[in-house]
């Protein structure tokens, strides 16, 4: 069975545990969709590659390895390139701190087509971890989950990779999106998607202030 639809991840030293339960968590709802799991190693340093090797040749998820180590973090490149190895007509870029409690892949394959650009506003968890004290994020959080067909965001040229670290690249592209004639389509607060709490870190060779969330 030919895959339906690729799910796309960026990753630089973290723990991949994250990833795993990511990718655990859109597995556990069962559709009639064949899916592709792809994760973009950015020059992750050990034992992080290594880690991330093993876990995803296990749980049978593509690694796409750049050997990219002591370059600032870049999602914008990372997640371009990711994309370039999807071999599906659609993909979903995710983070790796994601937990999908709703099927995320019928709701996209639903609503997904030609000229669309789908997105996901993600409930917040606490440190708790309690998800009934989730708050749900706002219409700017554009980088949480983003469903396009391949051919659509490559004809806008992709992530502007002149851009660095993570955050602007979403709403640079949303931008180019709305002059084009692309139509963002919000997906409804009901469709599950919780962004696991950890510390606020901008990662390796990253060294902007961190700002309040």
């Amino acid at each position: 069975m030919s895959c339906s639809i690729s799910v796309v991840y960026s990753f630089r030293d973290r723990p991949v545990e994250r990833l795993l339960n990511s990718v655990k968590s859109i597995r556990s709802h069962q559709n009639c969709f064949n899916v592709e799991f792809i994760v973009v190693d950015y020059g992750s340093s050990e034992p992080f590659m290594s880690q991330l090797r093993n876990a995803c040749e296990l749980g049978k998820i593509k690694v796409v390895r750049t050997e990219t180590q002591g370059f600032p973090w870049s999602r914008a490149i990372a997640t371009n390139i990711g994309i370039r190895h999807v071999e599906t007509d659609a993909f979903i870029s995710t983070d790796i701190d994601m937990i999908f409690e709703t099927d995320i892949i019928s709701v996209v394959m639903n609503v997904l087509g030609k000229r669309k650009k789908v997105h996901c506003r993600p409930y917040w968890l606490p440190a708790s971890g309690k998800y009934q004290d989730a708050k749900l994020g706002d219409f700017a959080q554009l980088g949480g989950m983003m469903a396009m067909k391949v051919e659509d965001f490559f004809e806008l040229g992709g992530f502007h990779e002149d851009i660095s670290f993570w955050g602007s690249e979403d709403s640079e592209l949303e931008l180019r999106a709305k002059d084009s004639g692309l139509e963002t389509v919000w997906l409804p607060q009901s469709v599950k998607m919780y962004h696991v709490w950890h510390p606020v870190s901008h990662g390796f060779c990253d060294s902007r202030p961190i700002a309040s969330i």
